[in-house]
């Protein structure tokens, strides 16, 4: 096999890994928690907001899922290694808004600029995916079988709803 193909197969299941495991493991944000007067999403623009956020995030897993302080830590780790990833593939969103008006305010559309945006997104996921995985491995390894149950069963009660509705310890 082509080593760049490789590659981004490689990267294409490293990008849905993550994508499932930000649904997995994120919390719905302020307003949709009925928090905050419409500040939608805001939280996660302001790191000591978004520190916040994911402290609260691992108290309601760890508290969910009955974690030990070892897999509390690894918790933790976990969605650090997920920030830093979020934020390698995010970048500054002013500047990523201005590249895709870019592309679009012209005649013809800049195929190598788009390439050259999707090459960076890859770059990305290629250098910080390895360690989300790695970090994703140590928080499950180190899950008991009930714990691993109840994160399946989480899962599945949320694949494809984003977060409506759902806890891991509850029916629905």
């Amino acid at each position: 096999m082509n080593p760049w193909i490789k590659k981004s197969v490689i990267a294409l299941c490293g990008a849905t890994l993550i994508t499932g495991a930000a649904t997995a493991f994120g919390d719905q944000h302020p307003q949709r928690r009925g928090e905050g007067p419409h500040k939608c999403g805001a939280w996660m623009h302001d790191d000591a907001a978004r520190a916040e956020h994911r402290a609260k995030r691992v108290e309601r897993l760890s508290t969910d899922l009955g974690l030990n302080e070892e897999q509390k830590q690894k918790l933790t780790a976990f969605f650090d290694k997920l920030g830093e990833q979020r934020k390698a593939m995010m970048g500054d969103w002013k500047g990523r808004h201005e590249n895709i008006q870019a592309l679009l305010k012209r005649e013809s559309f800049d195929r190598e600029r788009a390439q050259a945006l999707l090459n960076e997104k890859v770059s990305a996921l290629q250098s910080k995916g390895p360690e989300l995985i790695g970090a994703t491995a140590d928080l499950y390894d180190n899950l008991n079988a009930d714990q691993q149950q109840k994160l399946r069963e989480f899962l599945e009660r949320r694949h494809g709803h984003r977060g409506h509705g759902s806890k891991v310890g509850s029916a629905g």
